[in-house]
């Protein structure tokens, strides 16, 4: 009997704690909202905290209070992003259907592409490793 007394309270008490635990803000986002579109292909975060997001419709930034659509150029236009990557205060994107790969530096973009025999295949980037060299 002095068992069920003490058990019952402290369960009691330990279930207020789970029943009423932390939850964390969460926000949905859509193109309704100023993303480039529906279907994410790519998800980053830079050095600054901007997060970036690729789709097959471009590229854009969230600084948090607003998207901002990034222009491409037009051999990148209509272009799969497949990766998006952070390194050394630059960002940068991969893409399929030749498409090479884009370096945003401030507000430059360099294009990079592979010439040669195979550069076809060559200008498809999946990924890209950073070695902090």
């Amino acid at each position: 009997m002095y068992f069920k007394k003490i058990t019952l309270p402290i369960f009691g008490i330990f279930s207020l704690f789970v029943v009423y635990g932390q939850s964390l803000p969460f926000e949905k986002y859509t193109s309704k909202n100023g993303l480039i579109s529906d279907r994410i292909t790519a998800i980053a975060q830079d050095e600054e905290g901007f997060m970036w997001f690729g789709s097959y419709f471009g590229i854009c930034r969230y600084a948090g209070l607003a998207f901002e659509r990034l222009e491409l150029p037009s051999q990148q236009q209509n272009r799969y992003v497949t990766f998006l990557g952070a390194a050394n205060g630059k960002m940068y994107a991969g893409f399929l259907f030749s498409g090479g790969l884009a370096e945003w530096s401030g507000n430059k973009v360099n294009m990079h592409f592979i010439r040669g025999k195979d550069s076809v295949l060559a200008n498809e980037f999946v990924c890209m490793y950073d070695n902090k060299d």
